[in-house]
């Protein structure tokens, strides 16, 4: 009679193998292969924020074979209805499972905007299924004092692990504000460095990153001591005026956009009378684990935020006045391994650009008249005080964040 110990290990194998069930036909050696990855194209809804109140919204997809992307849908574009419906803003961030937008505005509040109610969860609207332009309209909205004027000039969001918390920097105050996104409400404030952009909390939710837009510096934060335990300045890799950025769906790769758009208190790299550098903006590679700066590489116009595809392949980032129309603001999407920018071909106009405009497109449809904002003769900007809104001034987007319609399967071999 066997022994009750064997029985078991008998019983556990039994168990075991059943769970193979579904690759029984396959040889037995298989079961020792790691899964292979079914490889798919990257969808995503892109939602892209700025100084004009309102958020636009764009169906693209990237291909990973052909180092192709597209824009199947849009620009669409969300409103809040009533009072604060026009709110500046400089960062969003969508809840991992693409139903809820926390959109944080310069002024120091913020709204949380269920897109199951508005309609664009991919149920709703099927990805690939934006009316181009459409406005989709938040009823029921309600704009929250997160920082209120000691606390403005929000700039960066972030996530933590768990997404339960949602950090956001502001500009005014140098501290990043900490907002429980099940009770609604502030619950911290950490203290960390002037004017600060980006914030990025790490894997492990032990650490983050919070850089100092004007110093270019980015400061590691302890979040258990609150303490600033590392400061690394990116100006000699191009890190002048950094805003937001992300981590790798891996946690280690941390991509910091550097606009360039002031070094030494004047105007840089954007294309206004005097300036120079036009064309300098830059991401910065930082990896966590070396913690050091691995790469830093030219991107056309400003940019200003990135998020990555899930494979942690590409890159999809906002950018300001972009070459093909300083008055504008754009998407543009990187190979992230190779360091160059991939070609978006536009299906509704059947072109192919290297930067997608995500506002005027849109602005001019609605009568929008820019002609006062670049010199016809030197092409530079002009009448720059008017930034507030983009349907009365230049058109200025910020923070980028993405719904995945993609579901990635693991299949066994």
């Amino acid at each position: 009679m066997a022994k009750p110990g064997t029985l078991a290990v008998v019983l556990g194998l039994v168990l075991f193998l059943g769970a193979f069930a579904g690759c029984a036909e396959k040889p037995a050696e298989k079961a020792e292969e790691k899964p292979t990855v079914v490889k798919k194209t990257h969808k995503a809804r892109i939602y892209t924020v700025g100084h004009g109140g309102h958020v636009s919204v764009t169906d693209i997809e990237i291909d990973p074979r052909t180092k192709t992307a597209r824009v199947v849908a849009g620009p669409a574009r969300i409103r809040v209805s009533g009072y604060g419906s026009d709110k500046a803003s400089h960062t969003v961030s969508v809840s991992k499972d693409g139903k809820i937008l926390y959109w944080a505005a310069l002024d120091g509040t913020i709204t949380e905007l269920d897109l199951r109610k508005l309609g664009l969860t991919f149920d709703k609207t099927p990805w690939g299924k934006l009316k181009q332009y459409k406005t989709f309209v938040a009823k029921d909205a309600e704009w929250k004092e997160l920082g209120g004027s000691e606390d403005s000039l929000h700039c960066g969001s972030s996530f933590s692990p768990d997404g339960k918390l949602l950090y956001v920097s502001s500009i005014a105050s140098g501290a990043v504000l900490v907002y429980d996104t099940q009770k609604h409400t502030k619950v911290d404030k950490i203290p960390v460095d002037a004017f600060l952009c980006l914030d990025q909390v790490t894997r492990d939710g032990n650490y983050m990153y919070a850089a100092n837009m004007a110093s270019g510096v980015l400061n590691k934060v302890n979040l258990k001591t609150r303490e600033v335990v590392k400061k690394v300045d990116l100006t000699p890799h191009g890190g002048y005026f950094l805003h937001i950025g992300e981590l790798d769906p891996m946690g280690r790769m941390l991509v910091v956009t550097a606009a360039n758009e002031f070094k030494e208190g004047k105007p840089y790299n954007i294309p206004v009378e005097g300036a120079t550098g036009v064309g300098d903006g830059r991401l910065i590679f930082y990896d966590t684990v070396r913690d050091e700066v691995v790469d830093s590489i030219q991107v056309p116009g400003n940019p200003h935020d990135c998020t990555w595809t899930k494979d942690g392949r590409f890159l999809i980032c906002s950018i300001r006045h972009p070459p093909s129309d300083p008055t504008s603001s754009a998407i543009i999407v990187l190979d992230a391994k190779e360091k160059k920018l991939i070609p978006i071909k536009d299906e509704q106009s059947g072109k192919e650009v290297q930067e997608f405009d995500v506002c005027n497109s849109c602005h001019r449809d609605v009568g929008a008249d820019l002609s006062n904002f670049v010199d016809p003769e030197t092409q530079v900007l002009v009448n720059l005080g008017l930034l507030e809104h983009p349907e009365k001034g230049i058109a200025l987007h910020c923070g980028i964040d993405a719904a995945w319609a993609e579901k990635v399967s693991l299949g066994c071999g």
